[in-house]
């Protein structure tokens, strides 16, 4: 496979036009002869397919949106808007990250002293750098308290103090309860195609490296939402 610059040939839309210019030739085999060649000239960037060979990106296919491909990207659209409106909702109502506040209602669930930072760290599904920080964000808060076990002065309890709890009863359930339930409602067959549905999805994204914590929340929840 050869790739050569070229000049622009006009077909393409200028708003759609990419800064890099690219005419492609392509040695087709079993079309027109082994010799055959498709040419073709397009302003876009170099992407590559599954076997890592250079393939140009047409501006043109953007456009090419069937009925159904419409749905998908308007569902993904809705379903990122959400998660970032309810993270920031959140954050508004109670000055909480949606990490902080299900830390501290898994502190609460446990209704004693004696669970620690790592006990948390498993129920919540985050590292246990992660959550030892988010305690430490609470305690200055003042929502939680540390207190080292009698039997055991290297161990750290931990529990909410009187306005911790207090705050807790007026926080509303996060997104991430609310879909669980749901989806715990749906029979057995139903979770796994969604399972299956979405993890094509991820794969499709090229999202499959990305390590992540089973948490619904946006970035940094200070910041204005773009408009777009």
């Amino acid at each position: 496979m050869r790739w050569k610059a070229g000049r622009h040939d006009g077909s393409i839309p200028d708003s759609l036009r990419a800064r890099a210019v690219v005419s492609a030739r392509l040695t087709c085999h079993g079309v027109g002869g082994a010799d055959g060649e498709l040419r073709f000239r397009a302003r876009g960037r170099l992407s590559t397919n599954k076997n890592n060979d250079p393939v140009p990106f047409s501006p043109d296919a953007a456009l090419d949106l069937t009925p159904e491909a419409d749905q998908i990207l308007r569902a993904l659209r809705r379903i990122t808007q959400s998660i970032t409106i309810q993270s920031k909702q959140l954050y508004r109502k109670s000055g909480l990250t949606v990490p902080q506040l299900l830390c501290l209602r898994a502190i609460s669930a446990a209704r004693s002293v004696d669970v620690t930072a790592a006990e948390i760290s498993r129920q919540v599904r985050l590292s246990p750098a992660t959550v030892t920080g988010i305690i430490d964000r609470l305690e200055r808060y003042g929502l939680v308290q540390r207190k080292r076990f009698a039997h055991d002065r290297r161990k750290v309890g931990l529990r909410l103090t009187v306005e911790g709890r207090e705050r807790l009863a007026t926080m509303p359930r996060p997104l991430q309860e609310r879909f669980v339930r749901g989806l715990n409602e749906l029979d057995e067959p139903d979770r796994m195609s969604l399972l299956r549905a979405l993890q094509q999805v991820v794969d499709m994204l090229e999202a499959t490296q990305l390590d992540v914590a089973p948490i619904l929340t946006s970035g940094n929840v200070k910041k204005s939402t773009p408009e777009l």
